[in-house]
């Protein structure tokens, strides 16, 4: 997750990130270590990687999904801080199995103009009602998309796998004469799920629909 700011007339203090109202990482560049993690349920954080723009997350999944907000504050003498304010959402499939992702939109000034979808940086589908065929697939390792079940609002793919856990955004762009553009993104978690065998006293091996366990 980024925070990214412009610093006028004072250094920098402190960057602060919150997953609701509690603090699980802090940058501080006056002390040492300049990085502190703060505990906080299901937050697991690359420290390597994390610094004063940017916190990285590992092992993301559903429970993480939550409004998230990074606070920064400059130096003496004044000490004026600024907060920004983000929802992360976390889609978990099971792997194997076909993930619908959806880009609810509501169009006023113009027409739609394309519906762009990405799995980090690179696209995979598009929709263009002006184009024929009005949909197209980017090749990506690892993604299936679903044709006939695709179109303006939705793409559905097949066949998951773990590969494919990571930030998808879709940006979507209205026609003439604005073409202004909106970007959304969630984060997937493609999970495994096994069956767990019980015993019960006599040692009989039981199954049942409740004994399932995920893992990441």
């Amino acid at each position: 997750m980024a925070c990214l700011y412009e610093l006028q007339d004072y250094s920098i203090y402190s960057v602060k990130w919150y997953k609701g109202p509690h603090e699980f990482y802090r940058y501080s560049p006056l002390e040492t270590p300049t990085t502190r993690v703060l505990p906080v349920n299901g937050i697991k954080i690359d420290r390597l990687r994390s610094n004063e723009t940017h916190v990285v997350l590992v092992r993301v999944g559903s429970i993480l999904s939550g409004n998230y907000s990074c606070e920064v504050i400059q130096n003496a003498p004044s000490y004026p801080h600024y907060t920004a304010v983000g929802r992360l959402d976390v889609v978990v499939v099971q792997r194997g199995s076909d993930a619908i992702l959806a880009c609810l939109y509501e169009l006023t000034d113009a027409p739609l103009y394309s519906v762009k979808w990405y799995r980090g940086r690179h696209e995979f589908y598009r929709y263009s009602p002006t184009e024929t065929p009005a949909t197209k697939i980017f090749p990506f390792a690892g993604i299936n998309v679903d044709l006939a079940r695709s179109n303006q609002s939705q793409v559905v793919l097949t066949r998951v796998s773990f590969g494919l856990s990571g930030n998808f955004s879709c940006e979507v762009t209205a026609d003439a004469p604005s073409f202004a553009t909106s970007i959304v993104s969630n984060n997937m978690e493609a999970m495994c799920c096994e069956r767990i065998a019980h015993r019960d006293p006599a040692g009989r091996r039981q199954s049942s629909p409740s004994s399932l366990t995920t893992c990441l």
